[in-house]
């Protein structure tokens, strides 16, 4: 998700072929809520569900795509600033 949002964020400048700005904040928000029902009651992000195993890594990586997400960074199509 981090990539998409990346490319979300570039706009016009990372342009892939059939990714429009909207489909790539569906996605986004695809992947959001997918990480969101995968986390655990110790607040882990489990690899396939909330019951599944975790790794520090794992969690890692997903916390951050949820807080880009949250921080409203990926919100940069025209112009970059946090909204």
């Amino acid at each position: 998700m981090l990539p998409l949002i990346a490319i979300y964020r570039a706009g016009p400048v990372a342009q892939l072929t059939g990714l429009t700005p909207e489909r790539a904040r569906a996605e986004i928000e695809q992947g959001v809520a997918v990480l969101s029902a995968r986390q655990r009651p110790d607040g882990g992000i489990g690899l396939w569900s909330a019951e599944d195993w975790t790794t520090p890594w794992l969690s890692a990586f997903a916390g951050e795509a949820l807080l880009a997400r949250a921080m409203r960074a990926f919100r940069c199509v025209t112009r970059c600033s946090r909204d």
